[in-house]
């Protein structure tokens, strides 16, 4: 679990890396607004960012070649790592959050967002543990 507030990243952006694809961040000040960014497509890591991205993340780049490659082979260094450390406080994904979601009896669709389930979610389950 990250230490907050946090940064999350999207590609492509203004800022670049080393591997030299090119990345925005956005804060993120609690658990529930990490959870609905991560939702909404940003990423933990910048790497993950600029990977998710492909050649998007490449396209200011001059010499672009070989770059998305070495950004990929370091995020898979790194991925066993990130494994190990997220366990199970990985944020839910979309079919955990529908699961939820039926069993609380909140209705949704295709067109519901993530971020939007994930907070209908929350209501629920803060309307179900405060005394009457």
């Amino acid at each position: 679990m990250p230490a907050f507030p946090t940064l999350v990243y999207r590609a492509p952006g203004s800022s670049q890396h080393s591997s030299g694809g090119r990345y925005r961040y956005r804060g993120a000040a609690n658990q529930a607004e990490y959870d609905a960014l991560l939702a909404e497509g940003w990423h933990s890591t910048i790497l993950a960012a600029v990977v998710a991205a492909g050649d998007r993340a490449f396209a200011h780049n001059r010499k672009p070649a070989g770059l998305l490659a070495k950004a990929r082979a370091k995020l898979a260094e790194q991925a066993p790592v990130a494994a190990a450390e997220a366990e199970d406080d990985a944020p839910a994904t979309r079919v955990e959050m529908e699961a939820k979601a039926v069993e609380l009896g909140i209705k949704f669709d295709g067109r519901t967002t993530d971020a939007r389930l994930l907070a209908k979610i929350h209501e629920a389950l803060r309307a179900a543990s405060d005394p009457i």
